[in-house]
């Protein structure tokens, strides 16, 4: 474990007050700005290690830690800020309009770090490997539980949409990361019962037929990303079936997560493809048709699509 400032046995009582108008401040100011985290935190934790406690410069220190290390800063950022608000909001600066500027700071804290966190998962093999290394199951759940904690610390304190939006942003991002359960090897002698949620069952499914004559039959292709949600689904059935409730909430939460924000594009790309290809031969005089759709001849032929589809393909 990283060894960072803002530990459980670190002092928040702060030893004065932050000058905001001086040159060193308004440089790390300057820093943050121009998008130099690290440079801006590393100013940040000397001035902290020196005794001036400021929500400031806590913003300013943790966000260059996330912008470093990823998830394991996340985990330790989450959790100190949690025990400033429950534990040290009193004692630590700035003595005048605390509220206001918590509001912008944290405000920039949870947004930038939602990006920078965001941008990692470009590099999918690089976001997964982090991921392994960095959280399983329960660290995931104490994240979670911990963001929890810190948008009602920011609720009770007023500190308005400003904050909690983008606090919640990064909440549903904590909640979408994937975490990988291993499967347990069979007993000696014992075969695995074959999963209702096998992938290939999935790779060329034919969809029900119903098209016009002469029509080829649609077959789809499922992507990447629904061979990871069967496998979300199917980790979700051995840990169900295990008794292991804990981690099947945790696993539950996530796959209702993804159908409630679902998006056949992302899962079925191939299903896509020649709706698209065809659209965009012809997007010229699909354009001209879509403006005329308050004519009367177009709602009535659009009431016959959505009524009986094969005699509007016919008719």
């Amino acid at each position: 474990m990283i060894d960072y400032l803002l530990g459980e046995d670190f002092s928040f009582e702060s030893q004065g007050e932050l000058d905001a108008g001086s040159p060193e401040f308004q440089s790390m100011a300057d820093a943050v700005f121009t998008g130099n985290y690290g440079e801006a935190s590393a100013k940040a934790a000397e001035l902290l290690s020196e005794g001036l406690i400021d929500i400031r410069l806590i913003a300013y220190y943790v966000l260059g830690l996330i912008e470093a290390d990823g998830l394991p800063a996340l985990v330790h950022s989450v959790d100190a800020l949690v025990r400033v608000f429950e534990l040290h909001w009193e004692v630590i600066g700035p003595e005048q309009r605390k509220e206001s500027h918590a509001k912008a700071t944290l405000s920039m804290l949870f947004e930038t770090s939602f990006r920078r966190l965001d941008a990692r998962t470009e590099s999918r093999a690089a976001w997964d490997q982090h991921v392994e290394e960095c959280l399983d199951l329960d660290a995931k759940a104490s994240l979670l539980d911990a963001l929890e904690r810190l948008l009602q610390c920011c609720a009770e304190r007023e500190l308005g949409r400003k904050v909690l939006d983008p606090l919640s942003k990064l909440q549903r991002f904590a909640s979408s990361i994937e975490i990988v359960v291993p499967e347990e090897a069979p007993l000696p002698g014992e075969e695995l019962a074959a999963s209702p949620y096998d992938t290939s069952a999935y790779q060329a499914a034919e969809l029900p037929s119903q098209t016009h004559a002469g029509a080829a039959e649609p077959s789809v292709s499922g992507s990447v990303h629904l061979d990871k949600f069967l496998r979300k689904l199917e980790a979700f059935r051995i840990v169900a079936q295990q008794g292991d409730l804990y981690k099947a909430a945790i696993i539950a939460r996530d796959i209702n997560a993804a159908i409630d924000t679902f998006d056949p594009r992302v899962y079925l790309p191939a299903l896509f493809t020649d709706y698209y290809r065809l659209m965009g031969q012809h997007i010229d005089e699909l354009a001209e048709y879509w403006s005329r759709q308050d004519e009367l001849n177009w709602k009535v032929s659009e009431q016959l699509y959505h009524v009986d589809l094969e005699s509007f393909i016919k008719n």
